[in-house]
């Protein structure tokens, strides 16, 4: 750096440095000025030249098993009021595990992904009050037996969710650990729990306490534009923001993606205990923090959807969603309860927000970048 506390322009010159001091900003916690500056000034210089990736035949086989699944279904004609993203669920899953030796947990998460994109917008697009409150009682009785109860159109929806669980279930009756179908089972029920909060708000016309939208939120979010209609409608955002930051830590959550991070650990073998579940149950820092990350990036995109004045609100917002990503690097410097192999599921998660929400809603509508993403990924050929 010069005297004057910048950085000198003759580092543009060393692309590979650029690119290493670009990565190693990315590592800075709260007070890291310096950092913050470096950030700042290779976000304006640095020009990366990627490579074409792809994936290898045994990740287009999965590719492959999980369109088949999908199509087999028949969601677009049995149900066509719901996305069908399950391309775009693939390449969110994928950033979680990219191994080949976690295939089977990636097809587990892969129906998980889109059963709860199924839910939701069965819940924000679809059915009556009357209706989401049965298929929660069916949900919180959790029995095949309570297909005859649900109208025809949930029975399917209903009739998956049994089913995966009962092909994890065999799975972890194989490695003898029956106790993990218990921890993803009840987080599964307080997501469809949550889901009906917001149902009976939009019915009654009730306008939530923005503690009591953060609660649920956080709970339900999977790219949806209506769970937003609290911090877009009724406060500004710079205001909800600055309130969701401050409430994150002290209110109980039990967030889809904790869903899904709690479900990365099947089939992950004996470095998972139920201790691992019992922390990530308990929502630490780290897994918070992923939490808004993924709140704010997703309401900060319907903000810009919605036609509303943005370019202050949201530059504020994108400040805060930095501020998160300081809270993960934070907590990773720390000793955690569980292997950090098992933490990375959260930051995974919160990486690819980034990918998926840096412009538009690039998962409900994937935007140019993101096929761009998926072409490199799952079409081009890699040349060794």
């Amino acid at each position: 750096m010069g005297e004057d506390g910048t950085f000198k322009e003759s580092l543009c010159n060393d692309a590979q440095g650029t690119l290493a001091l670009y990565e190693a900003a990315y590592m800075r916690v709260e007070g890291e000025q310096v950092l913050d500056k470096a950030l700042e000034f290779t976000n304006i210089h640095l020009d990366i030249i990627t490579k074409d990736p792809s994936c290898d035949s045994s990740l287009r086989t999965q590719i492959q098993q999980a369109l088949k699944w999908w199509k087999d279904l028949d969601m677009q004609n049995k149900l066509p009021y719901v996305r069908d993203s399950v391309i775009e669920g693939y390449l969110w899953i994928l950033s979680i595990y990219y191994e080949p030796q976690y295939s089977q947990t990636r097809i587990f998460l892969m129906k998980t992904c889109m059963w709860l994109v199924v839910l939701d917008d069965t819940f924000d697009n679809y059915g009556t009050y009357e209706e989401l409150e049965i298929f929660t009682q069916a949900v919180e009785r959790w029995s095949i037996s309570c297909l005859d109860m649900l109208p025809e159109y949930m029975k399917l929806i209903y009739q998956e969710l049994v089913n995966s669980h009962m092909e994890m279930e065999e799975l972890l009756e194989k490695e003898g650990k029956q106790y993990q179908i218990h921890y993803v089972r009840e987080m599964a029920k307080e997501v469809v729990r949550n889901y009906l909060v917001e149902a009976k708000w939009l019915k009654e016309g009730c306008i939530p306490t923005l503690e009591e939208y953060i609660s649920v939120s956080m709970v339900t979010s999977i790219s949806d534009f209506e769970s937003g209609f609290y911090l877009l409608e009724v406060l500004d955002l710079r205001e909800a923001s600055l309130q969701m930051m401050c409430l994150y830590n002290n209110v109980p959550t039990t967030s889809t993606y904790g869903l899904i991070i709690a479900r990365s650990y099947v089939g992950r073998g004996n470095i998972v205990t139920e201790e691992s579940f019992k922390w990530v149950s308990r929502y630490p820092p780290i897994v918070k923090a992923s939490c808004v990350i993924l709140r704010l990036m997703d309401d900060i995109v319907s903000h810009k959807e919605s036609g509303a004045s943005e370019e202050e609100e949201c530059e504020f917002i994108s400040k805060k969603v930095e501020d998160g990503w300081k809270v993960i690097n934070k907590e990773s410097l720390k000793p955690t309860d569980v292997p950090f192999s098992l933490v990375m599921p959260a930051i995974n998660l919160a990486r690819m927000c980034d990918v998926l929400y840096n412009v538009n809603d690039g998962f409900t509508h994937a935007w140019e970048e993101v096929i761009y993403y998926i072409k490199l990924l799952f079409l081009h050929p890699i040349f060794v």
